[in-house]
């Protein structure tokens, strides 16, 4: 019988709340700072990962991204290749206003059309540098390593 070692495991984070996302605000690229709310639900991930603490941090390179690896209390580093995706004319602009002025973009990306979101990244780019990212770290910590990843929404979708 042969003994294989576990596949390496990553674990994946969001960061947490920010004011933009407290007001209903497309973020993208612009970097926000937590909210109250967000520096507690970091505080909260932290003393969870610190029960089972893992091999790498990784975080985007955006301050609500590092202020949410900052919280774990372990070393991290920064890759900007988790950066949530570059959002265009859409980046500070309200959610409604969105989808009011920008319907049939909205409609294309929901029928998983590769559009330049806002007129800025396009969802295959990201896909693109995530997947790279991802599978370069899964080969930096091995078999039965674990890494943890903070990034943002569209960027691990």
């Amino acid at each position: 019988m042969t003994s294989r070692a576990a596949p390496a495991r990553i674990v994946v984070v969001r960061h947490g709340e920010t004011g933009a996302n407290r007001a209903g605000l497309w973020q993208g690229a612009t970097d926000t700072e937590l909210s109250d709310a967000g520096r507690d639900q970091v505080r909260r991930l932290g003393e969870v990962i610190a029960a089972d603490p893992p091999d790498l941090v990784v975080s985007s390179d955006l301050g609500r991204a590092v202020s949410t690896a900052e919280a774990l209390g372990l070393p991290f580093e920064t890759d900007p290749r988790w950066r949530e995706a570059d959002l265009g004319v859409w980046e500070g602009r309200p959610f409604d206003e969105i989808m009011r002025s920008h319907a049939d973009d909205l409609a294309a990306l929901a029928r998983g059309d590769d559009i330049a979101l806002g007129g800025g990244e396009r969802i295959s780019g990201v896909a693109e540098r995530t997947t790279d990212a991802f599978e370069q770290l899964a080969g930096r910590v091995g078999p039965g390593g674990t890494a943890v990843v903070v990034s943002h929404g569209v960027a691990i979708v």
